[in-house]
């Protein structure tokens, strides 16, 4: 179980080891479930939507993309 500064609960995010030096991270169900609903929040006004993008995405030029496509 993973702890995260993402605004998502604890144990949302898992990591899972196989025994050699990787691991596959993952959002549990209850993780989709919050994400979706961190979405939602977001996408109520374009301003909302816009903090979320500069809080979130560390690429200016896929937050650009996005901003030019919203509402949707």
């Amino acid at each position: 179980m993973v702890s995260n500064d993402d605004n998502l609960s604890y144990c949302s995010i898992i990591s899972v080891y196989d025994g050699t030096d990787e691991a596959l991270t993952a959002l549990t169900d209850d993780g989709v479930d919050e994400l979706r609903q961190m979405l939602a929040h977001a996408r109520r006004t374009a301003d909302e939507w816009n903090d979320f993008l500069e809080a979130f995405v560390d690429d200016e030029e896929l937050i650009a993309r996005i901003k030019a496509k919203f509402p949707r």
